[in-house]
């Protein structure tokens, strides 16, 4: 089966001058880019915005992708056949040409899973390890683990356990911006079609407030000023904190304006809600 190994972008322009892009094409699969960072819609490489890249090399990303397997391959056929059996992938290896994984199956017909798994062609050798009360946990080898192969040639961990259902699964996966998109670019070689759900800086590479800020935020919730109604004015708190009232206003106005700044970068199709540059006016 042959796959493309690049993927293509189209951009546009929003007639304001500033460029923006609409739609990446995987194949036969067409992804909305609208929750995607910029970096990894055009498939940048790190560094390639700026001339530091040691700098860029250390940024984390997060991301939570929403994936459905090819039909031909036994976990797609074998789940979709069995829609109330849940597959949860405890562990997993790749080999050369084959993979290994420990999964817990459970579902109203587990002993009929397991006999479509021994089955099947895929399913080179299977061996139970544990049974229980509507659940049963197998080790086996496959020689298609597809997800494994795109781990592994992109250098993306994928976060485990991952649970499987009806042909379909959510996995976490966390490294470079540039393991990332190669992420995508081994899903599409093996015809995995997946939407992206979250993408999000390692809120780890760095801290979102200072020591200060936080101290502030933490005692305001606390102390209730942002319950509704508010259980302590800015006065009170300001007492409590021991500092001005002036310094914990702009200290409190800092923090949350960095909380909902990088709020609105994470919240999916912020776009659709920013369509205009034009400024809010005044009263």
């Amino acid at each position: 089966m042959s796959m493309p190994e690049t993927f293509t972008t189209c951009s546009h322009n929003d007639g304001g001058g500033k460029e923006g892009i609409g739609l990446t094409v995987y194949g036969s699969l067409q992804l909305e880019l609208s929750i995607i960072p910029s970096w990894l819609q055009r498939g940048e490489h790190i560094g390639s915005r700026d001339s530091n890249v040691s700098t860029r090399t250390g940024i984390m990303a997060q991301a939570t992708l929403a994936i459905t397997m090819p039909e031909q391959v036994w976990i797609q056929q074998v789940s979709t056949a069995h829609p109330d059996s849940t597959f949860r992938v405890l562990a997993a290896v790749p080999d050369s040409e084959s993979g290994f994984a420990l999964v817990e199956i459970a579902g109203p017909d587990v002993p009929g899973v397991v006999e479509a798994m021994t089955g099947h062609e895929q399913i080179t050798e299977l061996s139970t390890i544990q049974r229980g009360e509507g659940k049963v946990t197998v080790h086996f080898e496959t020689t298609d683990p597809l997800l494994l192969f795109s781990s592994r040639e992109s250098g993306m961990p994928i976060e485990l356990p991952v649970e499987i259902q009806n042909g379909m699964a959510t996995i976490d996966v966390t490294g470079t911006r540039q393991r990332l998109a190669n992420l995508a670019s081994q899903l599409e070689r093996f015809g995995i079609q997946y939407r992206i759900e979250t993408v999000r800086e390692d809120p780890h590479e760095r801290q979102l407030l200072s020591e200060r800020q936080l101290e502030v935020v933490v005692a305001a919730v606390d102390e209730g000023y942002y319950d509704t109604p508010r259980r302590c004015s800015l006065t009170e708190l300001a007492d409590h904190l021991d500092i001005a009232k002036s310094t914990c206003s702009e200290t409190l106005h800092r923090a949350e304006e960095a909380v909902v700044k990088r709020f609105v970068e994470n919240v999916s199709h912020v776009d659709e809600f920013a369509d205009t540059n034009e400024p809010i006016a005044s009263t």
